[in-house]
């Protein structure tokens, strides 16, 4: 990647451009013709570039926040920038509970790749529940596994918004009191101009699972007109100011919206209400030029007639006994003409969008055996100090709740902590008595706080350490390698240094860029007949001289690639690179400056001048 250049620097760069050798092998007549070629294919070449823009926020950066009073912070050298934050319940006595979120502004219209960071632990959350917001506002769900999944960045997917749009990923640790970690998120700008995401197909689940009644609404993804409706298409899609508009609505004229695709409810649901809607106006709501339109779905009929832009509803629930998905993804709307009561018939309208709103109930979940539903929870009655022995039977502040009845003694084996019985030698905030918490990264074995070293990790004497690579501990703890030497794979061996561009491979220095027994990296061999060029396999040239061939095989140059990284890690000024059909390598901006054009055109008439001068 480039370093950063000044601001000053930055504002009087110029784009550049990389001209073809076969541009300058023409006749000497024709010179002032091929010039003018020439430019075309720099102007032509000019045309478009990339936008590439990364960002991360780490826990304490600008643009993070959480919710809830029980986050601690940890140094680790896993974590991204040497630490994490997690909710604890270590020295607070509060409930592992809270929300973590990210955000940040995107600079561009595109789809963004969202990563998220944390270190893997066995003290961690099995189910972090991360929630995207994409730029239409819809939810996205992901959880992940913080014990079992590898420490590092994880993609949670690729999300569209418009340029100015706040991209928010929020950890949500509000519902199981575990111990979920937050540490970094990362946007990348995937592209320049994504098609717009499509709308979510009826097998995709809907966002809330819990029971109550909810009101989803779908747009029409389909307008077409008759008679004098014109631009039907704009009246499709989300309320955005677009209409299809009509100079004279008559008998015959009419718009029909449809496809309206309902995503399917988490649970057993049932459809209560349905409406469908339109968003329209009318030049004349009195007089002579008075306007009235009417729109229909599944036989029932609405009429409206207003000047402002705003939505008319009509209750069509009536329309059938019960109502499934299919039934409301499939409804049309028929928009047209009721009637001109004023006699005259020059009356203007417009139509903006369609739309079909339900309303549904999801009913309760039934728990499983041994749990009872309070509220929205189902909860073990035997155990719980808030519902013990029955919903809302909360326990005193020193009783705990044994078998459904609230005592001041514990069962045989467990002792009264925090107002809860606990396994002392078990358990990681009371390991051997109450209140003796155990370590970040340490497990409660008989009552003992013992570290439990990552997977590649030995346990010497109270740290974690890799005998592969640990001169201190190089095979086995307590083996450290002497002065000059170095641990690889367990084993001491003599430090080398080799010259720039040479590689240590096998106890020797190798220029990994043209050795065919280490191409690219050790022990990479060439077959016959290929060789190492710029640190990759290829056949041997054969026809042709290096000057007539493209660059890097027919691939752009990887330094064009490359732009200047801000502060808060977004790439900027990114040049274009095109290759014309004669195999040219283009590179420029579209406001390439006129000047250099013109001053181009100025050399080829000189020369073509000066040519035919000596013919004469």
């Amino acid at each position: 990647m480039k370093k950063e250049k000044p601001p000053h620097q930055r504002a009087t760069e110029h784009p550049r451009f990389s001209l073809c050798p076969v541009c300058f092998q023409c006749p000497g007549r024709s010179l002032l013709f091929f010039g003018m070629l020439l430019l075309a294919s720099v102007s032509y070449c000019s045309v478009g570039y990339a936008q590439k823009w990364e960002k991360i926020i780490d826990d304490g950066d600008p643009g993070y926040s959480e919710t809830g009073n029980a986050w601690s912070t940890w140094s680790h050298p896993s974590g991204y920038k040497g630490d994490y934050r997690y909710l604890s319940h270590q020295g607070k006595n509060v409930p592992r509970v809270g929300t973590a979120t990210w955000q940040t502004v995107v600079p561009y219209t595109g789809q963004y790749e969202v990563y998220v960071y944390f270190r893997a632990t066995v003290n961690r959350t099995t189910d972090a529940d991360f929630r995207v917001i994409d730029g239409n506002g819809k939810r996205h769900n992901f959880v992940l596994n913080q014990q079992t999944m590898a420490t590092g960045w994880h993609k949670l997917g690729a999300f569209a918004y418009t340029k100015g749009q706040t991209s928010r990923v929020i950890l949500d640790g509000t519902d199981d009191n575990q111990s979920d970690e937050a540490d970094a998120v990362k946007w990348v700008f995937a592209n320049s101009n994504p098609p717009p995401p499509p709308p979510p197909p009826p097998t995709q689940g809907c966002e809330s699972d819990k029971a109550g009644t909810y009101t989803m609404t779908r747009y029409a993804e389909a307008v077409q007109g008759k008679g004098d409706w014109k631009s039907p298409n704009a009246a499709q899609g989300d309320p955005d100011q677009k209409e299809s508009s009509s100079p004279n609505v008559d008998a015959g004229d009419e718009l029909v919206a449809t496809g309206f695709r309902f995503c399917t409810p988490k649970g057993k649901y049932t459809i209560t209400k349905v409406r469908v809607g339109v968003l329209g106006r009318m030049q004349y709501d009195n007089g002579q030029y008075k306007l009235i339109l009417l729109y229909e779905s599944l036989g029932k009929k609405f009429t409206f007639s207003q000047t402002q832009r705003l939505w008319v509803w009509g209750d069509i629930t009536s329309a059938k006994s019960t109502w499934s998905l299919a039934d409301v993804s499939n409804l049309s709307i028929r928009l047209a003409l009721s009637s001109h009561p004023g006699g005259r018939r020059d009356s203007d309208a417009w139509v903006d969008a369609f739309a079909v709103e339900i309303q549904y109930q999801i009913a309760a979940t039934s728990c499983e055996k041994g749990f009872t539903r309070c509220g929205d929870s189902c909860v073990n009655t035997a155990q719980s100090r808030y519902h013990c022995g029955a919903c809302n039977k909360a326990c005193g502040s020193k009783e705990t709740c044994v078998s459904g009845a609230c005592s001041q003694t514990c069962p045989s084996g467990t002792k009264l902590c925090d107002q809860a019985c606990v396994d002392l030698s078990s358990d990681l905030q009371h390991c051997g008595a109450c209140s003796a918490s155990c370590r970040e990264a340490e497990l409660c074995t008989q009552s003992k706080c013992t570290l439990q070293c990552a997977a590649g990790e030995t346990l010497c004497g109270n740290d974690c350490v890799a005998l592969k690579v640990d001169p201190k501990n190089c095979g086995g703890c307590g083996k450290a390698c002497s002065s000059g030497q170095t641990c690889k794979d367990g084993a001491c061996a003599k430090e080398t240094t080799c010259p720039d561009g040479q590689t240590l491979c096998n106890g020797g220095c190798v220029a990994t860029q043209s050795d065919p027994n280490h191409c690219g990296s050790c022990d990479v061999t060439c077959g016959q007949n290929v060789v190492c060029r710029a640190g990759v396999c290829a056949p041997p040239d054969e026809t042709g001289s290096e000057e007539e061939k493209p660059a890097n095989n027919g691939e752009l140059p990887s330094s064009l690639d490359a732009g200047t990284q801000d502060k808060d890690g977004a790439i900027r000024d990114v040049l274009p690179v095109t290759r014309t059909s004669s195999g040219c390598l283009c590179q420029g901006h579209p406001s390439s400056p006129f000047w250099l054009s013109g001053l181009f055109m100025f050399v080829l008439v000189w020369l073509s001048l000066r040519r035919l001068r000596s013919t004469r």
